[in-house]
């Protein structure tokens, strides 16, 4: 608490605990001092916390030792004066003060709070008496009580105008109720419980009842409310209304005097004056995220000379970028970082990051384990990053650190904390990672076997080892030259070994040992033993039929894969691209060459074949939707039996009826303004809005406050907006009368809703990542009418009318639609004879002189009634209705 010139005590109040964002506790630090008990901890912490004084050693405050006037003056003037104070104090002229307190003594007296015992003489090292202590403290923190109330009998008079002044101020009651202890010396433990209740005392001025900060709560990035414990005195009120700048924010690093704290640009209490309301400067500096800022009103807009009169707790305003993740996709060939919050471009560059193993020993940049360049996981949200992992240079089983460069930052500038900067990754165990052989068909001269994993080239096989036998037992020669291919084992079989050969009629058993071939990515998981595999003689059948299913991707919801089961196995090395396509309402998207097909391991008979990602594989954009029904067509002779050379082509056109899934996240379809206080959202798809807050949605709108006056502001929170859902339809409302949506949007209308990515998914459950608007002008509704939103008296017979939108008169009879105003509880009611409009602000001229300079018209009414020929109505011919608006501003 600052020490402040009497003009401006009706300001003072205590240095409250204020919160932005969460409460900010006091660290315990009583707690590693042994020797002090509850009586003493929460004065112990405070001081401690707040810089005012130390303990004697790290495990004792030395509640019981004694003070020397040195020491206490240090305290006090800590507790009391700026560092300004401080530093520019003149030489007080005691010759027996120690360095350490000569700036501290010499503030005081030239501030009046302390003297000598002579003129040269400060008493330095003397012990403190209770009775000095309080000559101090009232002086300090110019406190006042009541001499008739002193019941002491070692009060002197000398002593007694203090001794009151604590007493009534109930910082003590006395040593016992005869005794106020005057000559005796005050001890640690006391002194911290007088100065914090000192420091949190809160003392009534006449008229103001408002003692404290109850709440402070960040609205947005630039808007602060704050809650009192009682009301203002509207004449303080006002005057700090009308210097916008009085509040300051500044960091540890900074004072409320510093050059470069954050102000205020404008302050407005509401109608009781028990909370105002504060929007942020941001010329000089703003908030920074992981910060602890401390928010102060100043007695003058000057902050580099005015006096702190109330403050905050330090405490974080804005919430830092979130620890990222870093986790291996589900198909194991994937790292993915995920920060959570959208992110600057430096999260893409992978020489900002540096693998370390669980000893952290450093590995290398991500870029050493990177098989492709890094992307954003959705380039529109960029809150993930993702890369493919480079095939043999991680293992499974482990656990690795990444440690992010300073470098990466949020799209806002908002950093990592140092202890968010190193994360813990676990690659796959060994026994996830291990390729499981699913699917076994003849192919040719060779038996392939289809794993569940992309295979590392390597193999390793003993061929003694592995046996392949026919139905009767037969066992086949392996031949040399075993190889892989993506997924695939190719085992050739020696033809004419004695009297067994491959039959493609047959179908064969087939067991693999142990550790043969390795996972691509991971080459320390190798596979396990496979026993009693089967491949299916496929015989030389023409391909008659054809399934068609969609299937969302596991790990990226916005792609999805075709499935195709064939009554047959087919050949994917002879498949005519061109001969598939998918067909929708006379639209056909045709398959690519070169598009991403694998034989299905979910399917063991062979059968199914994966077209991966459908809309990058099919031309035209192809985007299925759900609830649409499409039909896949295979021609003529694009698919061959898996017979081998020779085999057979289907010879008639297969169809198959295709179900689609959603694969894009709900886009707004259409917003309707229905009136100020209410917006109808329409979607593309049925939405789920269940992690949906108030804090994701941003109105275009204004707010009026005290006295008439209003903002016009991007409105957000539930202090401000009101959500409902239902099916695809979002509808949106003040949450405050005080509160108006924007009307007849014009070339804002894009921009007039908008909604945090993140915040809504459909409910096929692929989530909406980036920012939601509207995308096209047509899709935007104004059934709005114009409201009045703001009045400000300009002249003694005249006053200026804001609407909610530009507005015009429906005829151009000045006099016809100034009479549709009137004024109540101004200096006399009155109507309107004029009236001009210019843009979204009417312009009334009364018959009488109603209004005077510096007078208060909060409460004063301005009453339109529309008449049948000058109605006030916007660009679509919205009329406004009958109404009423309270509060006129005054800068007549």
């Amino acid at each position: 608490m600052a020490y402040q010139p009497k003009s401006y005590r009706k300001f003072v109040a205590t240095a409250a605990t204020a919160t932005l964002v969460a409460s900010a506790v006091t660290p315990a630090f009583a707690a590693s001092f042994t020797d002090v008990g509850d009586r003493y901890k929460e004065a112990v912490d405070y001081l401690v916390a707040n810089n005012l004084t130390q303990g004697v050693s790290e495990t004792q405050f030395g509640v019981d030792q004694q003070i020397k006037r040195v020491d206490f003056a240090v305290m006090v003037a800590k507790a009391v004066l700026t560092q300004e104070q401080i530093d520019s104090a003149k030489d007080s002229g005691f010759t027996d003060v120690p360095d350490r307190g000569v700036k501290y003594v010499n503030a005081l007296k030239e501030a009046g709070i302390a003297n000598g015992k002579s003129d040269t003489r400060f008493g330095a090292s003397d012990e403190i008496t209770r009775g000095e202590a309080a000559l101090m403290f009232a002086k300090a923190y110019k406190i006042t009580g009541n001499t008739a109330n002193i019941a002491f009998s070692d009060v002197s008079e000398r002593y007694a105008a203090a001794v009151a002044a604590l007493v009534d101020n109930k910082i003590t009651s006395g040593k016992t109720p005869t005794k106020f202890g005057t000559t005796d010396p005050i001890k640690r433990g006391e002194f911290a419980i007088f100065l914090h209740k000192l420091e949190t005392l809160n003392p009534v001025d006449p008229g103001q009842t408002a003692k404290k900060i109850t709440d402070v709560k960040a609205i947005n990035d630039t808007k602060i409310d704050i809650t009192f414990d009682g009301a203002f005195d509207a004449d303080i009120a006002d005057e700090i209304e009308k210097d916008p700048e009085r509040i300051v924010v500044f960091h540890g690093g900074q004072t409320a005097n510093s050059e470069e704290v954050i102000k205020s640009s404008f302050i407005s209490f509401n109608a009781d004056r028990t909370g105002a309301s504060v929007i942020l400067a941001d010329d000089v500096a703003t908030v920074e995220a992981g910060i602890e800022y401390t928010v102060a009103l100043m007695n003058g807009t000057d902050n580099e000379v005015a006096d702190v009169v109330l403050k905050s707790q330090p405490t974080v305003l804005k919430a830092g970028a979130d620890k990222p993740t870093v986790e291996v996709n589900k198909d194991q060939d994937k790292f993915v970082l995920n920060f959570k919050k959208k992110m600057s471009a430096e999260a893409l560059d992978l020489s900002n990051y540096t693998l370390y193993d669980e000893n952290d020993k450093e590995l290398g940049e991500l870029t050493d384990f990177a098989d492709e360049a890094s992307k954003w996981v959705d380039s529109t949200e960029k809150t993930a990053v993702e890369f493919k992992i480079a095939p043999g240079t991680l293992l499974a089983g482990k656990t690795y650190k990444v440690k992010v460069d300073v470098a990466v930052e949020t799209d806002k500038g908002d950093t990592l904390s140092s202890s968010q900067r190193t994360i813990t990754v676990k690659t796959p165990s060994v026994s996830e990672a291990q390729p499981v052989a699913k699917v076994a068909r003849i192919v040719g001269e060779s038996i392939i076997v289809t794993f569940d994993k992309d295979l590392d080239g390597e193999v390793n096989f003993n061929r003694s080892l592995i046996t392949i036998k026919s139905p009767t037992g037969k066992t086949l020669t392996i031949g040399a030259g075993l190889s892989t291919s993506g997924n695939e084992l190719i085992i050739p079989i020696e033809q004419g070994a004695g009297d067994v050969v491959l039959d493609k009629d047959l179908t064969y058993t087939i067991n693999l040992p142990a550790n043969g071939v390795a996972n691509e990515v991971f080459t320390n998981a190798t596979n396990k033993e496979v026993t009693g595999l089967k491949a299916v003689a496929q015989k030389d059948i023409e391909v008659k039929s054809v399934k068609a299913e969609l299937v969302r991707q596991s790990d990226e919801k916005t792609k999805a894969d075709l499935l195709l089961t064939f009554d047959q196995r087919v050949n994917l090395d002879t498949l005519v691209a061109d001969g598939v396509t998918i067909e929708e309402s006379g639209k056909e998207y045709t398959l690519q060459a070169g598009a991403d097909i694998e034989i299905y391991s979910g399917d063991t008979t062979g059968k199914t074949i994966k077209i991966k990602d459908v809309r990058d594989a099919f031309d035209n954009d192809f985007t299925p939707e759900s609830g649409e029904t499409y039909t896949v067509v295979i021609a003529v002779g694009a698919v061959q039996t898996d017979a081998g050379d020779g085999a057979k082509f289907n010879r008639s056109k297969l169809k198959a009826s295709l179900t689609g899934v959603d694969v894009v996240a709900p886009k707004i379809d259409k917003v309707t303004v229905e009136s100020a206080e209410k917006i109808v959202v329409e979607f593309d798809q049925a939405i789920d809005a269940k992690n949906l807050k108030a804090s994701d949605i941003k109105v275009l709108g204004f707010e009026k406050y005290r006295g008439g006056r209003f903002e016009e502001l991007t409105l957000q929170g539930s202090t401000q907006l009101k959500f409902s859902a239902s099916g695809d339809t979002l509808t949106i409302t003040p949450a405050d009368s005080s509160v108006k949506f924007q009307t007849g949007a014009g070339d804002d209308a894009l921009a007039l809703v908008t909604i945090a990515g993140a915040a809504i998914k459909g409910t096929n459950g692929v989530v909406a990542e980036d920012l939601l608007a509207l995308e096209d002008e047509s899709d935007f509704i104004d059934n709005a009418a114009p409201i009045m939103i703001g009045a400000d008296a300009t002249v003694p017979d005249g006053l200026t009318v804001t609407y909610s939108e530009p507005v015009d008169f429906d005829s151009a009879d000045a006099a016809n639609a100034g009479s549709q105003y009137t004024v109540e509880g101004a200096e006399r009611d009155s109507y309107g004879t004029t009236a001009t409009v210019a843009d979204n602000e009417v312009s009334v001229t009364f018959k009488d002189n109603v209004f005077e300079d510096g007078e208060d018209y909060s409460q004063t009414k301005v009453i339109y009634k529309r008449n049948s020929t000058s109605a006030v109505q916007d660009a679509d011919g919205n009329e406004q209705a009958n109404a009423t608006l309270t509060g006129v501003s005054n800068s007549n």
